[in-house]
């Protein structure tokens, strides 16, 4: 039988993290099992979030069986975590499950270096930056959407990838980067001239500076294209966003910054294209 892939997933209560999730439970279903499964092909070591969703990482964790499970609030909030997992545990009939706890401002950190192969590293903020560090040092690959990483330590994180053991220690998960870095696998840097980002323009696109000033939350929330968090919408729409994804382009592939370029489109189909 083939051992499965440990992976830890930080931010699982968000957007990322919720999706993986269903992946998670997509492919074991393929493969005729369910995650807590010996047989899954992929088992979840660990899940990290915040305070604000204690009951949903409770959930999540008897769902998949983690082993441990992080929580960057106080040491109240870990005892509302224990009481929500035993109370998931009972509503699902499970009994014998009390995985280790870990709470505090770097709780990630933990969960991060926690024994896994694959660290999917779904937080939003600089505060990312330790945790891809830990999994890069601890010899994992991780599997990136945290964009702040490499715009608040580019260099330390190109270092850690440098030195690890594993020949792709670190992969996109941002379709933007993810689009770029397949491509790139298929040629040679000599046959590329440019390579071009994509920008919806958000909810604001077409706005005169004089019509900015009386936008709304609201609005700036309602993007025309995709369905992200709060954060990500809203860097979105001030084209903030786009600007993090270019710096990400730069470290994350390697590329000088000349090399990159933006392009409007409402289309879903084009996230990325090359010119040579």
């Amino acid at each position: 039988m083939r051992t499965p892939s440990r992976v830890t997933l930080l931010g699982s209560t968000g957007s990322i993290g919720t999706q993986a999730i269903q992946v998670i439970e997509h492919l074991a279903r393929l493969a005729g099992t369910t995650v807590d499964a010996e047989d899954a092909p992929l088992k979840v070591a660990a899940l990290s979030a915040g305070s604000r969703s204690l009951e949903l990482l409770a959930q999540q964790a008897v769902l998949v069986r983690a082993e441990l499970v992080a929580t960057s609030g106080t040491a109240q909030d870990a005892q509302r975590l224990r009481e929500y997992l035993d109370a998931a545990a009972r509503s699902t009939g499970i009994s014998g499950y009390s995985p280790r706890i870990v709470w505090g401002e770097r709780a990630s950190v933990e969960a991060a270096a926690h024994p896994a192969d694959v660290v999917l590293n779904g937080i939003t903020g600089s505060i990312g930056l330790e945790p891809t560090l830990t999994a890069l040092k601890a010899g994992y690959r991780v599997a990136l959407a945290n964009k702040e990483s490499l715009i608040a330590g580019g260099p330390l994180v190109r270092a850690a990838v440098d030195a690890s053991p594993l020949e792709t220690p670190m992969v996109p998960v941002d379709s933007e980067h993810s689009a770029l870095a397949q491509a790139l696998t298929s040629g040679t840097d000599a046959e590329i001239d440019r390579l071009i980002l994509t920008a919806s323009g958000g909810p604001f696109r077409g706005y005169t500076r004089e019509m900015l000033h009386d936008v709304t939350p609201r609005q700036a929330l309602a993007h025309p294209t995709w369905d992200m968090g709060l954060v990500v919408t809203t860097n979105s729409a001030t084209m903030v966003n786009k600007a993090l994804e270019v710096l990400e382009a730069h470290h994350l592939l390697g590329l000088i910054l000349t090399a990159l370029m933006l392009r409007y489109t409402r289309s879903r189909l084009c996230i990325q294209w090359f010119s040579s």
